[in-house]
């Protein structure tokens, strides 16, 4: 029995979230990624904890790392893990997509016949020092005068990503389908 006023209760929703994240093959991915890299956390650990998260209780990473201890697996991470975790998942961006896209199509769950293509855009409240990188002025889509980042989307039939891609925050809308819809060809096979 678990006390109700004890610490120590856990969720078990997190199950379902777990089941698909397991079939989508990402950690092989990961465990070579990281093979005979040096940080000393488990990037695995920093996926999962941040996709079970966004699914059960949205936040910020701060608050999924605070979040860490409510769940059954173990997530023995600092909160630098998380963020340093951050630029290698972006190393390996497009093999867990890959990977992902493999584990779909292979179940039978993916319907490309038609594919449809959106893009958001990401403010940042803190801008210190003004643009740089991706981060550009541009048309917000919540009206706000802060640097953006584009992001174009594409979903197959049943509204599965297949694929995205980060873009400049003064990249047009209109300007963004071609190369996304180029990559999607290259990398996925898809015509």
């Amino acid at each position: 029995l678990v006390d109700k006023r004890a610490g120590n209760r856990r969720n078990a929703g997190c199950a379902a979230a777990l089941a698909v994240y397991s079939g989508l093959g990402i950690e092989p991915v990961l465990r070579n990624h990281s093979r005979g890299r040096s940080f000393g956390y488990d990037l695995n650990s920093v996926l999962r904890l941040l996709v079970v998260e966004r699914i059960l209780e949205p936040g910020s990473k701060r608050a999924a790392w605070a979040n860490r201890g409510r769940h059954f697996f173990r997530s023995d991470l600092s909160l630098d893990d998380v963020y340093r975790g951050m630029d290698e998942l972006a190393a390996c961006r497009g093999r867990v997509v890959a990977a992902m896209n493999r584990a779909i199509s292979a179940s039978g769950g993916r319907d490309a016949s038609n594919v449809y293509y959106d893009v958001t855009n990401y403010y940042f409240e803190s801008d210190p020092d003004g643009p740089d990188g991706l981060r550009e002025r541009g048309v917000s889509k919540e009206h706000r005068p802060l640097p953006i980042v584009q992001m174009g989307m594409l979903q197959d039939s049943d509204g599965v990503p297949i694929s995205y891609r980060l873009f400049r925050g003064n990249t047009q809308d209109g300007q963004t389908m071609i190369p996304v819809l180029s990559d999607m060809k290259r990398e996925q096979g898809v015509g």
